[in-house]
């Protein structure tokens, strides 16, 4: 972190973006925790690297925030969670079966899926470590800040759970336009395959009503059929 390697404490600072500000956790230079707060410490430091980048992210630049030096004072199994949801990328969605294939963990393990999401809820630095990418589980980020964080990356629609098994890296955001024209598309075909319905009906209708006005028809007796006489010029 620059020339703050080595600091300790506690650094925060306001954003309107959030409506609150971030409170950041110093241990010897690595970040040991994050929190979301009204009233941030009365004696926290307002200069920092990190809410300078925090900032910048906030305003739409795109920060992964990789090279935050992370202490992370949890068990082997939650590390390896939380590592696995760092890696994550900015604007994706990942569902919590991906992220326990990540930490190496059976998905269909109903143990290790509460193991994982049970970390997610123990992340101690959330937004650098970005639980709010995450579907399915309770993270640490506030349920408003999580909307905040989620619409300005851009990820506007929840995977669906059929689509839990595809990777991190593929996980498509689907823009609100795109579903509302898939929606007028959809509606559009209904109304087109009613309408060629009512007009078939309409035809064997008609088709009925001349069989039963033509009772040689109706019999299935023969007609001859034979050339019209041309006019007389």
């Amino acid at each position: 972190m620059g020339e703050f390697t080595g600091a300790s404490g506690l650094y925060a600072r306001q954003f309107a973006a959030l409506d609150r500000a971030v409170e950041l956790g110093f241990a010897s230079g690595r970040l040991i925790a994050v929190s979301f707060v009204d009233d941030p410490a009365v004696d926290a430091g307002e200069t920092h690297l990190l809410l300078d980048r925090i900032g910048e992210y906030l305003s739409g630049a795109e920060e992964p925030f990789e090279d935050v030096d992370v202490a992370l004072t949890l068990g082997a199994d939650e590390r390896k969670a939380l590592e696995s949801v760092r890696q994550v990328p900015y604007g994706e969605n990942a569902s919590v079966s991906q992220v326990v294939r990540m930490a190496a963990r059976d998905p269909n393990d109903a143990d290790d899926v509460a193991a994982v999401k049970q970390a997610i809820g123990q992340n101690p630095t959330p937004l650098v470590i970005p639980d709010h990418r995450v579907q399915g589980a309770d993270g640490a980020t506030p349920p408003a800040v999580r909307k905040t964080l989620r619409d300005l990356e851009g990820i506007w629609v929840e995977l669906a759970s059929t689509a839990e098994s595809r990777q991190p890296h593929d996980c498509g955001r689907i823009p609100v336009v795109a579903l509302k024209f898939w929606l007028w598309i959809r509606y559009r075909l209904l109304e087109l395959s009613r309408c060629v319905e009512l007009r078939v009906k309409m035809c064997l209708f008609r088709a009925l009503e001349q069989n039963h006005s033509c009772p040689e028809l109706a019999s299935g007796s023969e007609i001859s059929q034979t050339r019209p006489v041309p006019k007389s010029i």
